[in-house]
């Protein structure tokens, strides 16, 4: 607990009867099942901004006990700094508050609030048109407990002045620190290098001030659209950014966005899936889809970006504010049960989806693990008993306070914006909540399926191969895709032509020409479709020796392993001449009868390149078995071999 400048309300508050403002209810609020805060303002109206220092007690007992305003201030009991918060909710009278603990001096002062990590930013959220009280809270509880950091609430009832005020939502603001949005502090005077990279946090939202603030992304949201996407500055805010920095992020998701709009975006090794958090892209998708958000994508959307030493994709989220989710809103289609939200078009809302939603769910590699996700998600968090008892659960944690929150605003029963239903209780509306997330998940499911295609990959740390000397790499394909459903194959590709990777009878197959490192990948193919693409694998290329390099010039005669090997179709021999020298590359069966004449006479010196496709000296197909090469020349050294030979494996 913070025992800093300890005021006493007690005496005014104890076994009174907390009033309310003229046109509401009036309610003998005396204890509580939740804990309670209370907030003095010592005279002062709390204005939208600048915050204003004033005094807060928090009530907590824990452990089940019941709070009484009679209680002493057992949790907090210090300053705060207050504002009223929101846009379209401050037209309510039921006011949602931004506030930040503060230390004897005005400063910020870090606290632990009802279980929640230290901070001293905070957010009392004030439900009103959400007449269930919950749809925030179930929305931020899907994304924590599908391992995604959205702010953790605590339900609480506040009394402000005296005056009892309802339930509200103690919550985390969105920021940056290791236990919220937990990416690199980014200081003003970091401007250049590693440093520069990260982080940041940014959203698309409406200005406080427009014009100020934020950027416009030169890509608009449709063809011909009027309308602009608007990116606003959050870590660092506009006041603390710098331009280095301001510079840094909008070329950051100006690259990125202008990839999308390019049209190649889904090459395996140009394309967006080292630039951006998919499964972050999926998870944002689904929690707003879910709940049908009017809002989503286009307002309230926040994204971050780590230091790239750490992290350097572009990741969505935390998800925020769906209060006109799950059925709430009657606009926009946002009661409607079917329909995708992201399709959302209206040519006349200047708050508009970004065009790369659509390029997301044009990629097959992304439908498909956004179908494997649902599935997933279906099958635990999703499930409709699961989803049923989370509903039940926050509303039994307020079954009592509700009534109070009800009396002291009267209107269920009655329409507040933008209520798409109005129910004459409150079991109403929690029957009316529960009925139509039932339904919309199973519209998600006639419309996503349970067709996917399933690949768990290694990690590239898992698959870091290393040759030597022009050696072929040979790993079994069950070690670099352990896990293996519903595909048609899998096939290597690689982006260097220095590296041929290639997948034949169960084994990746790996061979560089050159010393260096080579990135490869493996594609999942379903369809003649692209339906999974693995982690960006390297191969490290090594020489032992300069005679070993085919990129040098050895001393001696050397010949290669082919690559492939084994293979089917063609294979590649190469050899080394120290000198112009008449040479013979035959290939022979396992009975020592030649099958094929490769190169014959005088040969350059430097490397050489011989293609075998598999077929004898009569052009018909050899047989699947193992055969020898052999590489025969001349040398002036009567003590060295003039011959050198090898075995490759054909597999038709």
């Amino acid at each position: 607990m913070c025992k800093l400048n300890k005021f006493k309300l007690l005496s005014s508050i104890f076994g009174l009867l907390v009033s309310t403002i003229a046109g509401f209810g009036q309610v003998n609020f005396t204890s509580s099942n939740l804990p309670i805060v209370v907030i003095n303002t010592n005279g002062q109206t709390i204005p939208d901004e600048p915050k204003i220092t004033v005094n807060m007690g928090i009530i907590w007992n824990e452990n089940g006990q019941r709070n009484f305003l009679s209680d002493p201030f057992n949790h907090y009991d210090g300053l705060i700094g207050i504002e009223i918060r929101g846009s379209s909710s401050q037209m309510f009278p039921k006011k949602q508050y931004g506030f930040e603990t503060r230390d004897a001096d005005g400063e910020d002062l870090d606290v632990e609030l009802l279980g929640m990590p230290e901070e001293s930013d905070w957010i009392l959220h004030a439900p009103y048109s959400d007449k269930s009280l919950m749809r925030n809270v179930l929305a931020y509880d899907f994304a924590n407990r599908m391992g995604r950091y959205a702010s953790r609430t605590h339900y609480c009832e506040l009394v402000l002045n005296g005056e009892y005020m309802g339930v509200y939502i103690l919550m985390e603001k969105i920021k940056r620190d290791d236990n919220r949005v937990n990416i690199k502090k980014l200081d003003e005077d970091e401007i250049s290098g590693v440093d520069l990279t990260g982080g940041y946090i940014i959203k698309i939202d409406k200005p406080d001030v427009p014009g100020t603030g934020g950027w416009y992304s030169p890509f608009r949201p449709y063809e011909n659209a009027p309308q602009m996407i608007n990116y606003l500055y959050e870590t660092p805010d506009a006041e603390d950014i710098v331009p280095e920095q301001v510079a840094y992020i909008q070329n950051f998701i100006y690259e990125i966005e202008g990839l999308f709009y390019a049209g190649d975006y889904r090459h395996p090794f140009n394309g967006y899936y080292e630039r951006i958090d998919v499964g972050s892209f999926i998870d944002f998708l689904l929690i707003n889809e879910i709940s049908r958000n009017v809002d989503g994508y286009r307002i309230s959307t926040f994204m971050y970006k780590d230091r790239e030493d750490v992290d350097n994709r572009w990741v969505m989220g935390p998800v925020w504010d769906f209060n006109l989710g799950f059925g709430n809103a009657n606009y926009y289609s946002g009661s409607a049960i079917s329909g995708w939200q992201f399709n959302f078009q209206d040519a006349n809302d200047p708050w508009q989806i970004p065009f790369y939603w659509d390029k997301l769910l044009a990629d097959p590699v992304f439908t498909n693990l956004l179908t494997r996700r649902w599935n997933e998600l279906r099958n635990t968090i999703f499930h409709s008993d699961s989803l049923m008892s989370r509903v039940e659960m926050f509303a039994d944690s307020i079954e009592e306070a509700r009534i109070r929150n009800f009396v002291r605003w009267p209107i269920l029963g009655v329409w507040v914006w933008p209520n798409e239903f109005v129910g004459p209780d409150y079991q109403s509306e929690l029957n009316y909540l529960k009925l139509w997330i039932s339904a919309r998940v199973n519209w998600m499911d006639s419309q996503i399926g349970t067709n996917f295609t399933t690949v768990d990959w290694a990690s590239a740390e898992d698959v870091s191969p290393t040759s030597v000397d022009g050696e072929t790499i040979s790993l079994l394909l069950s070690d670099v895709a352990p896990v293996t459903d519903n595909l048609d194959s899998i096939v290597a590709v690689s982006e260097s032509a220095e590296l041929t990777a290639v997948v034949d009878n169960g084994q990746l197959l790996l061979n560089a020409t050159a010393e260096g490192y080579f990135h490869f990948r493996l594609l999942a193919k379903r369809n003649g479709e692209t339906v999974g693409i693995s982690p960006l694998y390297t191969l490290r290329a090594l020489i032992s020796s300069i005679e070993n390099s085919p990129g040098s010039t050895p001393k001696t005669f050397k010949l290669n392993q082919n690559f492939p090997n084994p293979f089917n179709g063609t294979t590649n021999i190469l050899y080394y001449l120290p000198k112009v020298v008449n040479v013979r590359l035959t290939l022979f069966n396992t009975t020592g009868e030649l099958v094929q004449v490769l190169h014959s006479g005088a040969r350059e010196a430097g490397w050489h390149s011989a293609i075998w496709n598999g077929l004898d000296r009569n052009g018909n197909s050899a047989s699947s078995g193992v055969y020898f090469y052999r590489l025969e020349y001349q040398t002036s050294v009567a003590s060295q071999s003039n011959q050198q030979t090898k075995k490759l494996l054909l597999i038709q």
